[in-house]
């Protein structure tokens, strides 16, 4: 990943993934603006189909449900909160917190 701020945090790889989920390993300039516009700060008289905390919200989501199922699962969570805080704490103690 050439983006050292990517690179660092646990969740670069599902960022880029979700930017890539509903295309076919490319996106246009307007695919790409759109994306990016989750990550702006939502201001309620600029607010737009992809800006918008629905948006914002989905997009979360959808980092987390890597199945695409619609729903997260108990392994889909663990496996989000193993990659958040890594070798701090072992995998037990991650269950601990789940169940």
């Amino acid at each position: 990943m050439l983006i050292p701020e990517l690179a660092i945090n646990p969740l670069g790889d599902r960022i880029v993934n979700e930017f890539f989920k509903d295309s076919q390993g490319e996106l246009n300039f307007r695919q790409f603006v759109r994306k990016l516009a989750r990550f702006r700060k939502v201001r309620p008289q600029q607010s737009t189909q992809f800006n918008n905390r629905d948006a914002k919200l989905r997009f979360l989501f959808g980092m987390y449900d890597l199945d695409m199922d619609g729903k997260i699962s108990r392994n889909e969570l663990l496996g989000m909160l193993q990659m958040m805080v890594g070798a701090n704490i072992t995998v037990e103690q991650v269950c601990v917190i789940l169940y």
